[in-house]
């Protein structure tokens, strides 16, 4: 049965958003065109008339006004109809009124609710009221935004958007004419007089307001008309729904002193350049934070105080080392200082760096042999690492709490094989800082340290990593005649009986069951692996068939005895039993950092199953509905899906995470920065005309030829043959290309990052820290690079 109440009244849901927004209004002394409300049905026009009698005008609106319109967590704003200027007469009421109770089932509205809302707030039975109320003859209208919803800011603080244009509102918030804008500090109230409102009439809008605001308890969309007679009067009144949705800068750290703080990529930004996504950050991202605690603690080089600070940081979702964490441990432990780290992380010393408090030298010399007990302890960690990595997670069961229970009851054991990793990685980096410290010794200045470095860790036997280019060229050598040209034909004729019948395709299935697990910025576990993905490899195939194993072009195997010799003999300085002992450590770790690298990446590869597998269970269950969204989330969030506790707000969350993505993976960061890392252009500078460039010398070689400048390793069909690389990063994923490639040229890089480590094994030239090369450089020009001193030039045609 139809119900009707004055809008006064409709203070209850079953009124609909709208009506109970604009009762809320009343409620609060704020003037509302007169009218009522009408529920169940469209009343008969007997029982109309007397409603309509009491409404002044020649002519009413009638709004929609759903159960779950202008709700927290929709508004549902354009979703359901509105017919103004109706007569005053039962017959064009009713009709109106019908009109938008069908509204309530149109195709748009139900799409929206669907998607956004949950079924809990749409309900079994989703209701419709309508709203008839007084029209206002407008003079101006618009619509005002207590908080501004694409600045959100801690309530009460922040911006109010005032937005009018002449007449009535309909035509501005449909989104048909342009704005006259306006921007509020909320904390002084000051706004520019220019604009067609008078300030007396800015002033009203918004301290009537900030008072609703007030008395209703929530940032507000207001909807506001004022007559001839300037009288002001609210229209509508709903929840900001925007304001607690992601933004770009969503999971951003907050340090306690922004003005005080450093921060570097290096190094994070080769184990995973680009943006991470919430999953990985919160899996990926806190292992090596407790892997980094770990071995502060371990060594002394971190006070208690400190100890709860994070070394990771996200900006934008890229990764930042914390170095005022890193830089502590030169102040308490013995052997370190603020320069080795740097040349460590970014290969270079900068001048603007945090202070660091010197303990005494007992202090540090203790905190040393803590240190040197935590580095001797590598060999240990290594053994463990198969054992913990075989740890795995067969036995999930094929339900979403249990599954996400297991993953759960995993996660620590994924901190222990990252944390063993880093200390096996940095007992190659100690030996690798104590060889570079020797050369200082000797005689050496910055330029042939990293030459001799370079020379000294090339072609190390039995580096993983360097076997999947050794694997691809026995591949493209045994192909035969009869298999397909065309990349997209070899990988199903690789595949197909015929394919598996042959060597190359047995070789191919080889490679794929030892290292299909790797991949592209393969710590990102949204990523697919190439056993899922093969197109990669199979591209550098097709270019690769009919050129024989190995590159022609290649230096001759080093003797390292004999490398050793010639620099003592040229640097008498030089202790030949220290370079001895030190060259050989540092090989040896080189291999067996690779290796730990290898299977941390098999269990991030374990890790990422999972969480897939989770997904189609979540999907299956209607708690995900698409798979992606998984990581999107965080570990801790997925708990809260599974559980079955704000599933709506959660998918909604994982939504906007996933629209913002692109736009945080095409941001880029300086390698060092102090304060708050902000965005760089991505665009050359047009006033700065450069022709050379020094980077850090990481793979000794030279190679002239034409740029081939790759954003991913997507891009590998363009790369020909003899052509120089470069790239922001190069990791694993990316060594298909180095059979390709003339040399290589990075913005971020190391003497110990892993790309770096496949070049030298490889003998391909290879410079790193090239701060912006792929903004200088563009695909076609002519360049000459050294490997062996970091220097590039671009030759002028």
């Amino acid at each position: 049965m139809p119900r009707m109440v004055a809008l006064a009244e409709a203070q209850d849901p079953q009124w609909g958003g709208k009506a109970r927004g604009l009762a809320r209004l009343i409620q609060a002394g704020l003037q509302v065109p007169p009218g009522f409300v009408a529920v169940g049905g469209v009343p008969p026009s007997d029982e109309l008339q007397p409603w309509l009698g009491r409404l002044n005008g020649s002519s009413l609106a009638v709004r929609s006004s759903a159960s779950w319109e202008d709700h927290q967590q929709a508004s549902a704003a354009g979703q359901f109809l509105t017919r103004l200027e109706v007569p005053p007469e039962p017959h064009a009421i009713r009709q109106a009124m019908e009109e938008c109770r069908a509204s309530l089932t149109a195709a748009p509205a139900e799409t929206y609710g669907a998607e956004l809302l949950s079924k809990e707030v749409r309900g079994e039975e989703a209701g419709m009221a309508v709203v008839v109320q007084q029209m206002v003859a407008a003079v101006s209208s618009g619509v005002l935004f207590t908080q501004d919803p694409r600045q959100p800011k801690p309530a009460g603080s922040g911006t109010l958007l005032i937005e009018t244009h002449p007449g009535q509102g309909e035509q501005l918030v449909a989104g048909r004419v342009n704005a006259f804008q306006y921007r509020v500090a909320r904390d002084n109230q000051q706004f520019s007089n220019q604009g067609p409102l008078s300030a007396e009439l800015l002033q009203r809008l918004i301290k009537e307001a900030l008072w609703a605001e007030s008395q209703l308890g929530e940032a507000l969309d207001l909807e506001w008309s004022i007559d001839a007679r300037g009288q002001l009067y609210w229209l509508q009144a709903r929840s900001i729904t925007t304001l607690d949705l992601p933004q770009i800068d969503e999971l951003d750290h907050l340090p306690e002193d922004p003005q005080n703080v450093w921060y570097t990529r290096a190094n994070v930004g080769e184990m995973l350049p680009g943006a991470a996504t919430p999953l990985t950050m919160s899996v990926f991202g806190e292992a090596l934070n407790h892997a980094m605690r770990r071995l502060y603690v371990k060594s002394g080089g971190l006070s208690r105080a400190d100890r709860d600070r994070p070394f990771v940081a996200s900006f934008s979702n890229h990764l930042f080392f914390d170095l005022n964490q890193i830089y502590a441990i030169a102040g308490r432990v013995a052997g370190t200082t603020c320069e080795a780290l740097e040349i460590s992380l970014l290969g270079r010393t900068v001048s603007d760096r945090p202070p660091v408090t010197q303990k005494g030298r007992a202090f540090r010399l203790f905190n040393f042999l803590r240190y040197l007990k935590y580095l001797l302890g590598h060999k240990r960690a290594l053994a463990k690492l198969p054992r913990l990595v075989a740890q795995g997670l067969e036995s999930r069961a094929k339900d979403t709490e249990n599954c996400y229970q297991a993953i759960d009851a995993w996660l620590p054991n994924y901190r222990r094989i990252t944390a063993r990793h880093l200390q096996v990685s940095a007992w190659s980096g100690a030996f690798n800082g104590a060889l570079r410290a020797l050369l200082e010794k000797g005689g050496l200045d910055r330029a042939l340290q990293q030459q001799f470095m370079g020379e000294l860790l090339s072609r190390v036997d039995g580096v993983e990593s360097a076997a999947i280019i050794q694997g691809l060229e026995a591949i493209a050598a045994a192909l035969p005649p009869e298999s397909p040209p065309a990349a997209d034909k070899l990988l199903a004729w690789l595949q197909s009986p015929a394919g598996l019948a042959q060597p190359a395709g047995r070789l191919f299935a080889t490679l794929l069951s030892e290292h299909g697990h790797r991949c592209v910025r393969e710590a990102e576990l949204r990523e697919r692996p190439w056993r899922d993905q093969p197109q990669l490899l199979v591209t550098t195939l097709a270019a690769m068939r009919g050129r024989p194993a190995g590159r022609a072009e290649q230096p001759a195997a080093l003797d390292p005895e004999q490398k050793v010799s010639e620099i003592c003999s040229q640097w008498p300085k030089i202790n030949p039993k220290a370079l001895h002992f030190f060259t050989r450590h540092c090989r040896q770790g080189v291999r067996k950092r690779e290796y730990s690298k290898s299977l941390l990446i098999q269990a991030g590869a374990r890790l990422r199953d999972a969480y897939r597998e989770l997904a189609q269970l979540l999907e299956q269950d209607g708690q995900l509905p698409d798979p992606d969204l998984i990581f999107f989330l965080s570990h801790a969030e997925l708990g809260q899906l599974v559980a079955g506790q704000n599933t709506q707000s959660l998918q909604t969350r994982a939504r906007h995470r996933q629209r913002l993505y692109p736009q945080q993976m095409d941001l880029r960061f300086a390698d060092f920065c102090r304060g708050i890392p902000q965005p760089i252009a991505d665009v050359p500078d047009p006033d700065r005309v450069q022709d050379t460039w020094q980077g850090m010398a990481v793979s000794p070689g030279r190679a002239r030829g034409l740029v081939r400048v790759l954003r991913s390793p997507a891009d590998a069909q363009k790369l020909r043959p003899g052509e120089i690389l470069c790239a922001e990063f190069t990791d694993v994923g990316w060594t298909p290309l180095y059979s390709l490639a003339a040399g290589l040229l990075t913005e971020i890089g190391s003497t110990l990052s892993h790309g770096a480590v496949v070049a030298r094994e490889y003998g391909l030239p290879l410079v790193s820290a090239l701060d912006g090369i792929t903004r200088s450089l563009k695909t076609g020009d002519q360049i000459e690079m050294d490997g062996g001193t970091g220097k590039v030039i671009r030759i002028k045609q």
